[in-house]
């Protein structure tokens, strides 16, 4: 071999070096991108969730928006209503 090509030879391992120090050792390198990875997972984990809770949203959404029944329900439990002729039994417990 003549001493060009191996100058040359050596500079392209020591920047095929230089290239792995980045993609395994580096900060935003393997690392990086397996914390990354785990951060997406546990985003997709907690909007899994979000979407049970908005189905069930739009469910109580719609019960409310067609029937009087939905709205008559939580009138009772949250407001305490008591329709004319309905009979209003409290019952204390006795400790």
């Amino acid at each position: 071999m003549n001493f060009p090509l191996k100058i040359i030879t050596f500079f392209l391992v020591i920047f095929f070096l230089l290239l792995q120090y980045q993609i395994w050792i580096d900060r935003d390198g393997i690392q990086s991108l397996n914390a990354i990875k785990s951060n997406l997972e546990d985003i997709e984990l907690e909007n899994q969730q979000l979407n049970i809770v908005n189905e069930q949203l739009k469910a109580e959404i719609l019960d409310l928006r067609e029937g009087n029944e939905a709205i008559e329900e939580i009138a009772r439990r949250e407001l305490g209503l008591i329709r004319e002729g309905e009979v209003f039994f409290r019952v204390i417990d006795g400790q």
